[in-house]
């Protein structure tokens, strides 16, 4: 699994995207951040400034994964940095939040999907020049500039794999 981790976080940048190092779990299950009071047990970043830090940089991605943390957990930023706003849907809520939008609106284009413990992450390309800032609500959120998803193969605290749902492009 190790080595999964490391070729997927290279896999990422080498599109651009900007990953950092997160988390993990820890023999006994707990977060490798070792506080019982972890908010966000598996899924906050390794690095002191989070992902500012996120990088492209094939050697310092190989460094995390290999020399310091090779179990960490994947973040890939969101926003400006790679090029791409993900809208995550976290359960019944999310869901039903996401289908009033829908009517609404209309579908999503098609895109990007990844299975998470709680629902979804729909990834779209960012348009160059636009900003859009990450905002929360009613299980839906936006992850934008100065925010980070999870990916695939990380493993959620629950046990669940994060998961690519389809190859749409």
């Amino acid at each position: 699994m190790k080595y999964v981790l490391l070729e997927s976080a290279m896999h990422y940048a080498s599109f651009g995207r900007g990953v950092l190092p997160l988390h993990n779990t820890v023999a006994g299950g707990g977060c490798s951040c070792r506080r019982s009071d972890c908010r966000s047990p598996r899924k906050h970043p390794r690095t002191k400034n989070g992902c500012k830090e996120a990088s492209v940089d094939l050697n310092q991605i190989e460094r995390w994964w290999t020399t310091m943390w090779p179990a960490a957990n994947i973040g890939i930023a969101t926003g400006a940095v790679s090029g791409i706003v993900v809208l995550d849907i976290d359960g019944a809520e999310g869901q039903a939040t996401l289908q009033e939008l829908i009517a609404k609106h209309g579908f999503l284009p098609r895109t990007r999907v990844v299975k998470t413990a709680r629902g979804f992450h729909f990834y779209f390309k960012l348009a160059q020049g636009v900003s859009v800032p990450c905002s929360t609500g009613n299980g839906l959120d936006i992850r934008g500039n100065g925010g980070y998803v999870v990916a695939p193969p990380s493993i959620h605290s629950s046990g669940h794999v994060y998961e690519w749902c389809n190859d749409a492009r």
